[in-house]
């Protein structure tokens, strides 16, 4: 949602400021009970501050891939970086380390 915002045009910190006002607005209407279901889009939706729709904010958030960022191309280099190790050491899978004590 910030990144959004700031592709937008917005500043990041005031973009942060805001949603962290918003999330934290809904957090304590959620635990006070005064609030029943997460309202966040349309809040932020309704900002006039914030440049995305309520519906714009939704899209975001049902797409779940955009949260991991560069996590799916590091976990492929670290196994590919372990597979080339372990291809060059085939006995190192069945060590076993001698008791220290």
């Amino acid at each position: 949602l910030l990144m959004e915002a700031v592709k937008r045009g917005a500043g990041r910190e005031a973009m942060h400021e805001r949603i962290r006002d918003h999330s934290l607005a809904v957090l304590r209407e959620l635990r006070a009970g005064s609030l029943s279901e997460n309202d966040l889009a349309e809040r932020l939706g309704a900002d006039p501050d914030y440049p995305l729709s309520a519906d714009d904010v939704r899209s975001v958030l049902a797409d779940p891939r955009r949260f991991v960022g560069a996590a799916p191309a590091q976990v492929d280099a670290f196994t590919a970086r372990v597979a080339e190790i372990a291809a060059r050491f085939p006995d190192a899978a069945t060590y076993r380390p001698e008791p220290i004590i």
